[in-house]
């Protein structure tokens, strides 16, 4: 399970669903004739519904409870991660994500979590470092590659960025926020004609959000490209939307 955005709603009836998740598994059946693995699993899937359910409370209380049970299943210390990390509380987010990845140090996606967790609290170099990990196991993880460019086209190091986005797989991605932050390095690095070529490109995908228009839009005033900027701000009047709804 990655990362997910969400918000705070305490469940209305937690007790009866940590009850439930821990003492029952299959078709009712108590506990002691079903496998640990078992009740591990129904409590990780409960769990990670909550979160998409954007109940964290009701997440963490149910992971901490199944801990002693589950001590260890990388996937629910992973899953309490992003459970506090959504809910601000950063300390307690590293500490479950970097369980998570001792239990499973070849996971790639709990390093990119344990990763954004630390840039969001202030720590980049630690973040960084994390991310660095996470494509040490995986050399195209399009997550880490964007997020490290990312933090170098913050700090307008356009060639740094760039390394991390010029592969093939990303180049030929249809997905708008790569293309986007691969279009801003082009440009940054001086290469205009593969940024203008990235920029047409990221502009005729169907379904592109309103931002991603509004943004691409800047990025080509911001280079001279006024005829390419005009057009992503004109599919902005065109849906009747303004960037910042």
């Amino acid at each position: 399970m990655d990362a997910i955005r969400v918000v705070l709603r305490v469940g209305s009836s937690l007790s009866l669903v940590v009850a439930s998740v821990l003492r029952t598994a299959g078709q009712g059946l108590p506990l002691e004739q079903v496998s640990k693995a078992d009740v591990c699993r129904q409590t990780l899937e409960k769990t990670e519904q909550l979160i998409v359910d954007h109940s964290l409370h009701a997440a963490q209380q149910i992971l901490v409870e199944a801990g002693p049970s589950c001590p260890n299943v990388s996937e629910m210390f992973n899953s309490l991660g992003l459970a506090y990390d959504s809910e601000g509380k950063y300390d307690e987010a590293r500490a479950a994500f970097e369980q998570a990845t001792q239990l499973k140090p070849k996971s790639a996606s709990f390093h990119n979590n344990l990763a954004a967790s630390f840039i969001r609290s202030g720590k980049q170099a630690s973040g960084i470092a994390e991310f660095e990990k996470a494509l040490e196991l995986e050399a195209k993880n399009s997550t880490a590659r964007l997020n490290l460019a990312s933090v170098y086209l913050g700090e307008k190091q356009y060639r740094r960025a760039l390394s991390y986005l010029d592969i093939a797989e990303i180049r030929q991605s249809r997905d708008p926020i790569l293309l986007l932050a691969l279009t801003e390095a082009y440009y940054g690095a001086a290469q205009a004609q593969r940024a203008r070529e990235t920029a047409v490109r990221l502009a005729r995908l169907p379904g592109v959000d309103p931002k991603v228009h509004f943004s691409l839009g800047l990025v080509l005033a911001e280079h001279g490209e006024y005829q390419l900027a005009v057009g992503q701000f004109r599919r902005l009047d065109d849906r009747g939307t303004q960037p910042g709804t």
